[in-house]
């Protein structure tokens, strides 16, 4: 993990194997990409939250999220609600 007192993000490099899962998505258009089990401790309800603040400056901007589990129904709940 590297920390930069600069800057409120950190990034987290693990376990995912670039070689093999290669990202082929448009490159000019700023994406995150997260592969995770959507459980409460992940709080991926902060992450939708986020993203809905950075796209009011950045329209461009892309979430991904692949997995599942037992979240999954609230998610896609709450990604409704911010959109509508």
């Amino acid at each position: 993990m590297m920390l930069d007192p600069l800057r409120r993000t950190i990034a987290l490099w693990n376990g995912v194997d670039l070689e093999r899962f290669e990202y082929r998505g448009p490159a000019n258009q700023p994406t995150a990409i997260s592969v995770a089990r959507l459980s409460p401790e992940k709080d991926f309800a902060t992450l939708l939250r986020a993203t809905w603040i950075l796209i009011k400056d950045c329209p461009d901007f892309r979430l991904k999220i692949v997995g599942d589990g037992g979240e999954r129904q609230k998610l896609e709940q709450c990604c409704g609600f911010c959109v509508n």
